[in-house]
């Protein structure tokens, strides 16, 4: 068991914390049994680390890790919460290797339904928006260029899993408006000062959904190949909505228009 938060391995898991140690080691944490679950069953597990005080949902996960030959390291409580960053130890974390980035092919659907979010700030925010787009049927969600970190530990908490089931590009913002300008996609900026109300919008398909900044809102740039740019409205005395629920409004609004079989969640979802 490591008991000791200066062992090497430690260390060279709290580098995962920043965006360039994930970069310089191709690996990001998972860290929680469902998440855990989730990249075992969808992702490359390299790594898994067990609290000596897991519970039996943890330490069954690790031993399905250990049966596929993933190395389980044991550690003390105060090891693992150190390594994963929350106040209250998880119990299990997993070290797994960063996917390679999805093929352009996936902007080529007939059907595209793709978010944008550019430059979308807080992780809290990204994460909550990535498993808002895979509950809404979304084919792909695409983090542009100074914006959170998809990997960061935050965003991976936010997604619940959605970051294993959904493609997730980081594009560069005048590229990714060539690609979609040439395959057809119509653009819908979310805007609070829009002209259009968002249930009164056209969401005919391929379709992206442009989600802004939240202090600076979507760069010209978007707004310049927009077919619309739509609000959500304020009824009461908020000043505004956050951005991942605004956006969820709004996949649902485009989901219900095109409608695909929805799946029941699983219990405890």
């Amino acid at each position: 068991m490591i008991t000791s938060t200066r062992h090497p391995l430690v260390r060279a898991l709290r580098r995962l914390h920043q965006r360039r140690g994930r970069a310089e080691a191709g690996q990001f944490l998972v860290d929680g049994v469902r998440l855990v679950e989730e990249a075992l069953a969808a992702a490359r597990v390299e790594r898994v680390l067990l609290a000596g005080d897991a519970g039996e949902r943890a330490r069954a996960a690790a031993e399905t890790a250990a049966a596929r030959g993933i190395p389980v390291t044991l550690v003390a409580p105060h090891v693992l919460a150190a390594v994963s960053g929350v106040e209250t130890p998880p119990g299990i974390l997993a070290v797994v290797r960063l996917p390679p980035p999805p093929p352009a092919e996936v902007l080529d659907r007939p059907d595209l339904l793709l978010v944008v979010a550019d430059r979308l700030q807080d992780p809290g925010n990204t994460g909550t928006l990535i498993r808002v787009a895979d509950a809404a049927g979304a084919h792909a969600v695409a983090l542009l260029r100074g914006g959170a970190d998809p990997y960061h530990p935050k965003v991976v908490r936010g997604t619940m899993g959605s970051l294993f089931h959904l493609p997730v590009l980081q594009a560069d913002g005048p590229a990714l408006v060539e690609a979609l300008r040439r395959r057809g996609v119509r653009v819908v900026v979310l805007d609070p000062e829009g002209p259009v109300a968002f249930r009164e919008a056209d969401y005919r398909r391929p379709l992206a959904l442009v989600v802004g900044n939240e202090g600076a809102g979507v760069d010209p740039l978007w707004r310049a190949q927009a077919a619309q740019v739509v609000r959500v409205p304020i009824y009461g005395r908020a000043e505004s909505l956050n951005a991942a629920v605004a956006a969820a409004l709004v996949l649902y609004e485009a989901a219900a228009r095109a409608p695909v079989p929805a799946r029941e969640a699983p219990p405890g979802r």
